[in-house]
């Protein structure tokens, strides 16, 4: 069963700012990725500067890869009318947790589950909740200390489903509001697939919770 899903993008200037932005920032971080390597290479750096030159350059990546994935999620929220489906929300969570595993081992980041009770099945666009659910499970892994917790849980408010996604803050992170632009994406995303997404922060926990309406719709 599929149904029409009209478009909610930002407008086009927003979308020009924004792909500035990001291609600033590109720019900006392969020119410190640059200057580190050339510090390695000329050998005179000691072994702890090289140590940290090194510490530098994976977090120039991993922010390298956060930018690529908020631009896609803005390919993704300037797409034109969407076809949608029944998606069940158990199963789209487990599908995001197998594929960004690897990251959480990386970080050595344990990812807790807690199932819906009754069964979850909102009408989405597959394609656009598994993008938003990637880009929050990623975020709440880098922001969140090494050997630290990211929860998520599907829960029934009402008539409405909740998914939430939330972890340990790290030292030096104050809340989502550091998620930045891709979080204004993802808002944007959610609100076409027509829900709604409230970000939290209590000192040492964030967390993101995308609302659904539950079931088939009308």
């Amino acid at each position: 069963m599929s149904f029409a899903l009209a478009a909610g993008s930002p407008t086009g200037s927003i979308d020009r700012e924004i792909e500035g932005v990001l291609h600033d920032m590109r720019g900006y971080l392969t020119i410190i990725r640059g200057q580190c390597h050339g510090v390695v290479r000329d050998g005179r750096a000691s072994g702890a500067t090289i140590e940290r030159l090194r510490i530098i350059d994976a977090e120039v990546d991993r922010i390298t890869h956060a930018i690529e994935r908020t631009r896609d999620l803005l390919v993704d929220a300037n797409r034109g009318p969407r076809h949608v489906e029944l998606v069940d929300l158990d199963n789209l969570t487990a599908s995001a947790i197998d594929r960004i595993d690897g990251a959480a081992q990386a970080r050595q980041v344990s990812i807790n589950t807690a199932r819906a009770a009754h069964g979850a099945t909102i009408v989405g666009h597959r394609t656009d909740l598994e993008r938003v659910l990637d880009n929050l499970l990623l975020n709440a892994i880098v922001a969140t200390d090494k050997c630290g917790v990211v929860d998520v849980g599907i829960t029934q408010v009402g008539e409405e489903l909740h998914l939430t996604v939330g972890n340990d803050v790290a030292s030096g992170e104050q809340d989502t509001s550091g998620w930045g632009i891709g979080l204004q994406i993802v808002r944007e995303i959610v609100a076409r697939n027509g829900g709604r997404m409230i970000s939290r922060g209590t000192g040492d926990r964030a967390s993101v919770v995308l609302a659904f309406a539950a079931g088939r719709p009308a």
